[in-house]
């Protein structure tokens, strides 16, 4: 089976992709350290340094139907000139039919109104994709020194799992 992590940082999203059985696996981070910690590993086939977080322009190098999987773990919703809702239909692309889009972030990041998550119903109702009930899972970071923090608390993670469908 074949993956992609975006913003992957130094590959430990990766290891845990790997024991999952995905054997193929390759990278997009901007962070030129992080790539150089991962390439070390060993873990990614190949790693596609990017200039900020991964844009749908970026993915077009990416043939349809490449990946099983793609898994993004912080990354997604953290600001506006973050990847968000826009960058799915590129996501499912590159993905196999029956393959998923793995999404972990804060889940602060995905209350209010500031994505358009019109986008989702609407990739739905088109028969691209579907989305599965958001899991919400305690201490998401544990480090609040680089989290951001609920009153001292490490805060919700959220686990956003889209089913592709075409």
């Amino acid at each position: 089976s074949s993956g992609i992590n975006a913003e992957y940082g130094t590959g430990m999203v990766a290891e845990r992709i790997r024991e999952k059985g995905y054997t193929h696996i390759d990278a997009f981070d901007p962070n030129k350290k992080s790539c150089q910690v991962a390439q070390r590993k060993g873990i990614y086939e190949r790693i596609f340094l990017t200039e900020a977080s991964p844009k749908a322009a970026e993915l077009k190098l990416l043939l349809d139907n490449t990946y099983d999987l793609i898994v993004s773990a912080g990354t997604f919703w953290v600001s506006p000139s973050y990847p968000g809702v826009y960058m799915l239909e590129e996501l499912a692309r590159v993905i196999k039919p029956g393959g998923k889009i793995l999404l972990v972030v804060n889940e602060e990041y995905i209350q209010g109104d500031w994505q358009d998550w019109g986008v989702v119903k609407d990739l739905e109702k088109r028969g691209i994709l579907k989305a599965r009930p958001v899991k919400l899972v305690p201490n998401y970071r544990m480090n609040a020194s680089v989290s951001d923090t609920n009153q001292g608390k490490p805060p919700n993670g959220a686990v956003i799992v889209y089913d592709i469908l075409k």
